[in-house]
């Protein structure tokens, strides 16, 4: 039996095989994903002192 194509051939799809192939293993995308809350912000947001992150 036939099977057609699609039209959209997946490159634009989320690809689970990259994540849940190797989990020890990190991935350059994943880093771009993470975000962090800023505690101690200046008054002015064009300040040139920078904020210490303190962990």
């Amino acid at each position: 039996m036939a099977h057609p194509f699609t039209t959209d051939f997946g490159a634009r799809d989320f690809d689970a095989a990259a994540i849940a192939d190797d989990t020890f293993i990190p991935d350059t995308f994943i880093f771009t994903a993470m975000a962090f809350p800023v505690l101690r912000r200046p008054k002015n947001a064009f300040a040139e002192q920078p904020i210490p992150f303190r962990f």
